[in-house]
């Protein structure tokens, strides 16, 4: 899901799955300075805050995160 909503760059893609899962704490959603981590965790890769907010609402509805 995050391919496709990443102009399918692999690298890129790549690089944020494997820095979610080092860096987004358990239990993050609905808990707003959690959610905030991981929006940082998203900004460190993709470095834009408009495409942070756009891949946070795919990422939130991804059970593997």
């Amino acid at each position: 899901m995050l391919y496709n909503n990443m102009g399918e760059n692999a690298e890129k893609t790549v690089a944020l799955h494997e820095h979610l899962l080092a860096n987004i704490p358990d239990g993050w959603r609905g808990v707003g300075p959690r959610e905030q981590r991981v929006k940082q965790a998203i900004f460190a890769i993709v470095g834009d805050e408009a495409e942070v907010e756009r891949l946070f609402a795919i990422i939130e509805q991804q059970a593997r995160y």
